[in-house]
């Protein structure tokens, strides 16, 4: 049993000095902020940062300001070179003011789903109040 613990950690070395060469000198994270019902992503990789969703804002709550906020200014996060929101539920796209206020947004990807709902436009009103740039995803996508 003791060779096996050693042989993994041996091993466990080798693969992190391996990948040590290509990790860039800010290290890439994921953090998936608590929102309670929704989602909210922030990833960071090569310098790029990505933002899903913005977590939910009803009567009672807003994700965007009272968790979002907190953990962008904690993480230093000053620019979101993308933000991207899944689907128009509220409990997805209802904090997106407070993701998006005071910081500066290159580029919004929005669903190309029609939706009649009242509210569903919401987030995209916001995007455009704020002179966001908005790109509607298409099957077949790509990018870089």
């Amino acid at each position: 049993m003791l060779n096996l613990k050693f042989g993994l950690a041996g091993a466990a070395c080798i693969v992190i000095g391996a990948l040590g060469g290509f990790l860039s000198p800010q290290p890439d994270r994921i953090v998936f902020l608590n929102v309670g019902q929704g989602d909210c992503t922030l990833i960071q990789s090569e310098g790029v940062t990505v933002l899903f969703d913005s977590g939910p804002k009803d009567n009672f709550s807003d994700a965007g300001e009272k968790i979002v906020v907190p953990k962008l200014k904690e993480l230093g996060v000053t620019g979101i070179d993308l933000i991207l929101l899944t689907h128009p539920d509220m409990d997805h796209i209802g904090g997106v003011m407070g993701a998006i206020t005071g910081r500066h947004i290159q580029t919004a990807l929005l669903t190309s789903f029609h939706d009649d709902r009242p509210g569903a436009d919401f987030a995209e009103q916001a995007l455009a109040a704020q002179g966001i740039p908005i790109e509607r995803a298409e099957k077949g996508m790509s990018g870089s």
